[in-house]
Parts: structure tokens; sequence; C-alpha cells
């Protein structure tokens, strides 16, 4: 038990906490897909059924994708309306380009 209170009483020095940030952003699955294939603008709006063709969707599925975009501070509003479809991701939208460098399980 002393031994637990003193380890606590340690500053984590700050080159580990800057490199543990590093290594889960790096091996942050949504966040590298964010970055590479979105924009965000507060009038962007993303359907589920926009994101339901992409290999990420397949792998990870909607209730893991909608809490890392939760997590990442984007809100999913199921009662708004895209392209005929219920429920969206407010702030974000797919690249125009992300079909010429990526494929899509069509």
């Amino acid at each position: 038990m002393l031994i637990n209170i003193q380890y606590r009483k340690k500053k984590i020095p700050v080159d580990f906490l800057e490199c543990r940030k590093e290594t889960l952003e790096s091996n942050d699955e949504i966040k590298i897909f964010l970055d590479d294939n979105m924009e965000y603008d507060n009038t962007f709006k993303l359907s589920k059924h926009e994101l339901e063709h992409y290999p990420i969707f397949k792998q990870l599925g909607f209730k893991r994708i909608n809490d890392d975009l939760k997590r990442l501070g984007f809100k999913y509003q199921k009662n708004i309306r895209k392209i005929g479809h219920k429920g969206c991701w407010v702030g974000l939208h797919l690249k125009q380009d992300y079909g010429e460098d990526n494929e899509r399980d069509d």
C-alpha cells in the first residue's frame, strides 16, 4: 500500500506523455480516416448511408464509429435527413476525391 501511494505522488515525465499521445493518435483508425477523407464545417452533414459502403464502416460497425465520432466531438442526430435517409453526423462530409484514391465495396 505504501508503494502505491509513493508511486502516485511521482510526476510522469513530459516526454513520456507526449510519446503516449503520439502513439494513441497514430493508432486511431477513425481519426486517421477522418483526416484523410473528410472535410469539416458546421453546415456539413454525413449520413450513415453514405458510410455504409466503405470498408472502415464494415470493419468497425456503426456503434464503434458512432462512439469514436462522439469522442471526437461529432454528434449523430437520428432525425436529420440527407439523400432521403434518416440519421446524420453534423459537421463533416466525405471529400469529393475520396473515391479516386480509395476503393469502395459496392
